[in-house]
Parts: C-alpha cells; sequence; structure tokens
C-alpha cells in the first residue's frame, strides 16, 4: 500500500490518536473536525443540538436534519435522505443567512455570540459544536485503562472524572504531541469518494459568514467521528403526532443536558441502558415521577440503580391519539397515555425522552449506505445497512474491498481511549508500510467465520465476551510489530492496565450477580418488590 497523505474524519480521541502515530510513522495528515476543539463526545455545552426527524430510522440520513427539513421547502419536493447530496441544490439562494450557517455548519452545530461559549483551556470562537454531552456525564471505565500511550493523565487524576476532565485530557494529548497544527477546525466532511487511486473529499467550512468549500486528495481515509451523532428514534405509532403537537415536550437523549428543565414533571425515559439509567438518576433528584421502559435487553442495567421515584417498565408498545393539541401550560401533562407491551397505560406524563441510541451513519459515504437492505443481505461493498453494524470491516477497522479506507473507535464494550489508540497504531503500521494485512479473500473469509459466530446485530462489535478486548488488543499489538525487531517491539497492555481492568471484572460480576438475584426475587415476590427490596439494602 503507497500510503503519504491522510485525511482523518474527526477530532476526538480516535482522530487525534490517529493523527499522533501516523506523524509519527512519517506520514503527512489532515484531520478534518466539525467543532472548534478536540475532544468529540466529550465536549459538553447547554445548547441543544437540532432535532432529529420523527421517526428517525435511516442511516444514510446522519444528522443532518436542517438540511433535509430546508429541502422540503424548495421546489425540489420530496424527502432526501441523504444529506450530503447536494448536486442541484443552491442553498445559499434558497434561505436567509441564519439558515445558511445551520445548514453548512457542520451537523449539531449552532452559532452563538462569543459570550455563549464555556469558559475552558482551550477557548472558541463562538462557533459552537453541540455533542451528546450531558451535563453529569462520566467515564465508566477506570482512567488507568484509558490512558493514552502518548500522553499521561494528571498526577492524582481519579478513577472516575466528569466530562470536562476527559475533554481536556485529549485536547492537553493532541497540543503535547503537536498535532493540532494539523487539526481543520469547524470543518464539515460532505462527501468522500474512492477515485482512481485518490480519496477525492470534499468539505466545507463557515468562516465569517461565508461557506470555504475545498476539494482535496489524499492517498488513504481514516473514519473517526464515533457513533453518537446520529439519533435513532422508532417508528412507534402516534410518535410523530406527539412530537408535532408538542415538540418541546418529546427529544432524544442527545439533546438532554441537565435535569433543571425536568423539575417537578412526570417523565418517561425509553431505554434502559447507560444514557438512559445516567438521565434518571440525574432527574431523580427533582422530578415528580419517572417510568425507565426496558425491553429486557441484554445490556440493561439494574433497575436497583434507578432513584426511588422511578419505576422500570415494559416496552413501548404505541403512543395513543391525543385527546387535545391546544397549547399546554408547564404544568399540564400531555393530552394521552402511552400503552406498553404489557398492555398497560403511563399517563399524565409531562416529558418523553427516548434513550434509544444511535446508528452506525457515515453520511459522507453515501454510495456506501443500503438503507433498503438487511443486515443479512448486505453485500461485500456495503458499510451500513440498518445502522446496527458497520459491515466488511477487517478486525473492526479495514475496509475490505479497499484497506485505504480505515476506521477507528467500531468496537464497543472496552476501554476506549487505550483501545483506539491500539487501533491507531496499528493503522500507521498498515499505511506506513513497515507491516502488512492478509490478502483480500483472508480477510474475507475471517470475517464471514465471524458473522457465523456473532451473528448480524449490535452486539457483532462488543468486545464484552471474557478477554474480548485482551485478545483484541494481542491481534493489534501483533500486526504492529511485524517488522519489528526484539528491542523495537510495542508491548500491549500495561500492568497498571491489567491491575485496573481486574477491579472492572470484579465490579461487572457483583453487578451481574445481583441482576441474577433480582430476578430471582421477581419470579418469587413480584418486580416491585424485588427491586424495592434490593434497594434498601
Amino acid at each position: 500500500m503507497d500510503v503519504k497523505t491522510v485525511a482523518i474524519i474527526g477530532a476526538g480521541v480516535s482522530g487525534v490518536s490517529s493523527a499522533i502515530h501516523l506523524k509519527n510513522a512519517g506520514l503527512e495528515v489532515t484531520v478534518f473536525e466539525r467543532g472548534d476543539v478536540a475532544g468529540g463526545v466529550w465536549v459538553y455545552n447547554n445548547r441543544t443540538a437540532l432535532e432529529p426527524s420523527y421517526p428517525s430510522t435511516i442511516p444514510s440520513t446522519g444528522d443532518s436534519p436542517a438540511f433535509d427539513a430546508l429541502l422540503k421547502a424548495t421546489s425540489r419536493g420530496a424527502r432526501r435522505d441523504s444529506p450530503v447530496d447536494q448536486d442541484s441544490f443552491d442553498a445559499k439562494n434558497s434561505v436567509d443567512n441564519n439558515d445558511l450557517k445551520i445548514l453548512h455548519a457542520p451537523p449539531g452545530y449552532a452559532f452563538f455570540p462569543s459570550f455563549f461559549s464555556l469558559s475552558r483551556k482551550y477557548p472558541t470562537d463562538g462557533l459552537t459544536f453541540i455533542s451528546p454531552c450531558y451535563i453529569g456525564l462520566h467515564n465508566n471505565v477506570s482512567t488507568p485503562e484509558m490512558k493514552l500511550r502518548a500522553h499521561d493523565w494528571p498526577p492524582q487524576t481519579p478513577d472516575f472524572v466528569t466530562h470536562d476532565v476527559l475533554a481536556t485530557y485529549i485536547q492537553d494529548t493532541a497540543a503535547a504531541n503537536d498535532v493540532l497544527s494539523n487539526i481543520s477546525f469547524r470543518t464539515r466532511v460532505d462527501k468522500a469518494e474512492k477515485k482512481g487511486n485518490k480519496w477525492e473529499v470534499q468539505s466545507s467550512r463557515l468562516v465569517d459568514g461565508e461557506i470555504e468549500r475545498a476539494v482535496q486528495q489524499f492517498d488513504a481515509l481514516i473514519v473517526a467521528s464515533g457513533h453518537y451523532h446520529a439519533p435513532n428514534i422508532p417508528d412507534y405509532p402516534n410518535l410523530p403526532a406527539w412530537k408535532s403537537a408538542f415538540p418541546s415536550r418529546i427529544s432524544h437523549s442527545k439533546l438532554y443536558r441537565s435535569p433543571t428543565p425536568f423539575a417537578g414533571k412526570n417523565v418517561l425515559v425509553i431505554g434502559a441502558g447507560v444514557s438512559s439509567t445516567d438521565i434518571c438518576r440525574e432527574l431523580g433528584s427533582v422530578a415528580a415521577k419517572i417510568w425507565q421502559s426496558s425491553r429486557g435487553g441484554e445490556y440493561d442495567l439494574l433497575p436497583s440503580m434507578l432513584p426511588k421515584n422511578c419505576t422500570r417498565v415494559g416496552g413501548i408498545a404505541s403512543f395513543s391519539t391525543l385527546t387535545s393539541t391546544s397549547l399546554l401550560n408547564d404544568h399540564e401533562p400531555i393530552p394521552g397515555s402511552v400503552i406498553l407491551s404489557s398492555g398497560e397505560e403511563l399517563k399524565n406524563i409531562h416529558h418523553v425522552i427516548l434513550a434509544t441510541g444511535y446508528h452506525m451513519s457515515y453520511p459522507f459515504l453515501p454510495h456506501l449506505h443500503d438503507d433498503n437492505a438487511t443486515p443479512e443481505h448486505a453485500n461485500e461493498e456495503i458499510l451500513v445497512t440498518t445502522g446496527q453494524i458497520t459491515h466488511n470491516l477487517h478486525k473492526d477497522i479495514f475496509y475490505i474491498p479497499n484497506p485505504s479506507l480505515a476506521f477507528i473507535g467500531v468496537p464497543y464494550h472496552v476501554a476506549t481511549f487505550s483501545l483506539f489508540e491500539f487501533q491507531a497504531m496499528c493503522v500507521a503500521a498498515i499505511f506506513s508500510g513497515s507491516s502488512s494485512l492478509p490478502g483480500q479473500q483472508e480477510m474475507r473469509e475471517e470475517y464471514v467465520e465471524r458473522i457465523a459466530k456473532k451473528g448480524v446485530g449490535r452486539a457483532f462489535h462488543s468486545l464484552k465476551d471474557d478477554e474480548g478486548e485482551i485478545a483484541y488488543v494481542r491481534d493489534m499489538v501483533g500486526i504492529v510489530n511485524q517488522g519489528k525487531k526484539e528491542g523495537e517491539k510495542v508491548e500491549g497492555h500495561s500492568k497498571e492496565w491489567f491491575e485496573a481492568y481486574e477491579r472492572r471484572l470484579i465490579r461487572m460480576k457483583e453487578t451481574r450477580e445481583r441482576k441474577v438475584e433480582v430476578e430471582v426475587k421477581e419470579k418469587v415476590a413480584g418486580p416491585a418488590e424485588a427491586v424495592q427490596n434490593e434497594r434498601v439494602k
């Protein structure tokens, strides 16, 4: 593989780590970052993101509903699901300047005077990137496990810290390794496509109210944009009508920032994963009543982790027909009910928060999306079908048909920072030519074998299985060390990492044991009594 220039999409920990190790390998790097600082999802701002569509079940839409909404108002008419297809649409002559800013800003941006910007070590210039970060967000894997080789944590950093500490750590890592100058901030990649031997990257950057467009060519492309930007809004019956009638009362968890607006209210939170449980715990001190809806998924957290004023209920069947669409005062509940799969109805709901996750989505690669295919019928070139997995990757990194396209940050249920850095080291070794990949046929066979073992659901990218993360990093290190002499070889996880990992396993074991205990008690005493007994321990 003859690679000298590399484009990287995203300057979160995945993109920053990639830039560092690629530069160290002697490659020329350009990072395209939608925000005005590095840090990705850990950069907090109290402004909320643009609304997704209701429902939002088409991954290729990405997180650019503003573009789609503006298209509806033009003569082009019908809904366009790819927000990056702008070939014949003259947005600048179709909308006013404020709409232009929102439209051409990277998805999830807003523009405010600089006094709205948070005071931080790496200040903004009035352009605010709106990530999914909420005020109580913190790491749930310890900092010793997340430590980057490229930069140490500050002395006495606790095991668990708030989002600002994590964002600053990424920013400090970029600065300490001299990659800030390689990052093009406030720049959205609109489209990337392989043309001949080069990747053509089309980008847009808003400068002083004007759009600067650019087309650049690179030998290789790394996607480090993460998978927390395109909300998944399920197609529940009547949910769109609720959203249309009472837009401020229905929201995705991406728009959640703090519990303050929900004081004294009854709130339904749909989903029972980490974000949902975090939000329920934050709401617990201010809300009147909370319901957390769970379909009983494998990765749902324990109901005993919920506050006392929160009740775990079953999955959602539908939203009822509204009895009125008149404006509500602040204290009036929504005039309708939510019907659970059991037939039970929830009434007197003031707010609904959908903590229903995100799509795997790469809207800048529209030709590699197929919204009509099922995961089981994805061909050997498509990256995304239903948004549950990214197809056709070797080791969750290299695009099998053309490994000059690589992805950093796809696996989950891992110590994200450190594992993504090992991925970045692996890509640097391959792109620089110091290591090599197997042939395409061998990569394909390994991929097919993995599908047969794990299926094509969300568990496909999970490394939660016993020693899955350790074995994966061992593979990464093996690739990195292919061409190295004995004294040059890179080591895998450190002693400190393994010690912290063992502590994580103990915590997970205790959680699993409590979950089993609650399930047994539910069968004997009923769900409510079982959860109450668990909480009072």
